[in-house]
């Protein structure tokens, strides 16, 4: 506790899925959290654990976030601070955590570009693989030098799941080359897109 009054944080996991490229947090009893709520006075610190409850192997990497509230204490009847919400700060964070079955697992990435009904261009990761990737930048060539640049995403893509970005309007069919930087190493592909999109498809990839 770096504050300069007590302070309470309440701790909560929940699993982590992706379902239509959202997070959906929903309660779970894999992963236990000991103690739930810790109490630290200024300049303090303390441990907790997390548990694993498995009935059964893991196939894949299960994903889970660790929800913290901090709640600042409320100060006591007459003290010179008010009781106003101003005094009392909540502060919300998530740790990620992420179990991994035994051996080696690994993303597998497939990209698609597309054309939503309401006319939106969308570039799609799809992650058909054991394991998540977590992709910091990707960068678009296009068949006439058009360059695309998403820097700063720091998008996890859990197993199973998908994630989708908005381009520019002035995307053209042809085949385009992509290249995208992740935690698991730099993977390129390349991209045959029609006219309308509809038919776009990778072609190739590395990891």
């Amino acid at each position: 506790n770096t504050a300069t009054e007590e302070r309470t944080i309440n701790m909560v996991i929940n699993a982590w899925q992706q379902m239509g490229g959202r997070d959906q947090l929903l309660p779970s009893g894999k992963l236990l959290v000991l103690p739930e709520t810790v109490r630290l006075q200024p300049g303090e610190s303390t441990r907790v654990r997390v548990a694993l409850k498995l009935s059964g192997p893991l196939w894949e990497e299960q994903a889970f976030q660790l929800q913290l509230t901090e709640v600042s204490r409320i100060p006591d009847i007459g003290s010179a601070k008010t009781h106003s919400a101003i005094n009392r700060m909540t502060r919300r964070s998530n740790v990620q955590v992420f179990l991994l079955p035994p051996g080696k697992v690994s993303p597998r990435i497939a990209w698609n570009v597309d054309r939503s009904p309401d006319g939106t261009i969308l570039l799609t990761a799809s992650n058909s693989g054991q394991a998540h990737v977590q992709l910091h930048s990707t960068s678009l060539v296009g068949p006439y030098g058009q360059r695309i640049e998403m820097n700063n995403l720091s998008s996890v893509i859990l197993p199973g799941g998908s994630r989708s970005w908005k381009l520019m309007e002035d995307v053209t069919g042809g085949l385009w080359q992509l290249t995208a930087n992740t935690n698991a190493g730099d993977m390129q592909a390349e991209l045959e897109l029609g006219p309308d999109f509809a038919a776009s498809r990778s072609l190739t990839l590395s990891e």
